[in-house]
């Protein structure tokens, strides 16, 4: 690999891992008794069929937002779905943060920030968080709850999301904050972040490849909060 393109890997992975972390950091600010969670999955099952079923990463995006949604009707019951004159229907709904990982087996877990409701105790916000995740078809026993979140969680949630190795990704459709002004303000921080670095790279006499790597590399971190 040549020294440029050496230096496009480089900063490429410095702003995908550096802005997903921030912009996690970030986020998690605004949840209240913000919970560090783990999920594991089964790597594989049987189908009705009696054919084996391997996991990958959209069934396993589609099962952790299972259980987001079997919480929120849990906790907030037809407020959920229910929209208010001015208001999104986000208002009624668990604040969480959700990031997919690789371990070095290739074995797909997520790593999560997820708000406790007032309204529970962390004891019974953890009976909760199990016993529905447990009862879902790709859920593997093991689930880590710590009521002891800190910044340096969220840096080890996104120590994997770079463009090298793709073990770590940002999940977007797992992911809802209440607070819409953070929401917009962590994206454009995040844009400018982008724009800084390109700037950089240009200035190191890279035009040439600035086309190449805002489309392929940036795209990690590219999707808004919505």
């Amino acid at each position: 690999m040549s020294n440029i393109e050496n230096f496009i890997s480089a900063s490429s992975n410095y702003l995908i891992k550096g802005a997903t972390s921030e912009y996690v950091i970030s986020l998690a600010k605004n949840i209240a008794n913000p919970i560090a969670l783990t999920l594991t999955f089964k790597q594989s099952k049987l189908t009705p069929n009696k054919t084996l079923e391997k996991l990958n990463r959209e069934i396993a995006s589609k099962e952790v937002r299972k259980l987001y949604n079997r919480l929120n009707k849990k906790y907030f019951k037809n407020k959920y779905h229910r929209k208010r004159k001015g208001q999104s229907e986000s208002r009624f709904r668990l604040e969480y943060i959700s990031c997919v990982e690789l371990d070095n087996n290739e074995r797909i877990h997520y790593h999560i920030i997820i708000g406790r409701p007032n309204f529970i105790t962390f004891k019974e916000f953890e009976i909760d968080i199990k016993s529905n995740w447990r009862s879902l078809d790709w859920a593997d026993y093991q689930v880590d709850v710590s009521d002891g979140y800190t910044e340096a969680w969220a840096q080890y949630i996104t120590k994997n999301c770079n463009s090298n190795n793709l073990k770590g990704e940002f999940d977007p459709l797992n992911t809802n904050i209440n607070s819409h002004s953070a929401k917009s303000h962590m994206n454009d921080k995040i844009d400018k972040h982008k724009k800084k670095t390109l700037s950089k790279i240009s200035q190191a006499g890279l035009i040439e490849q600035k086309k190449k790597f805002k489309n392929s590399s940036i795209s990690f971190v590219k999707t808004e909060i919505h």
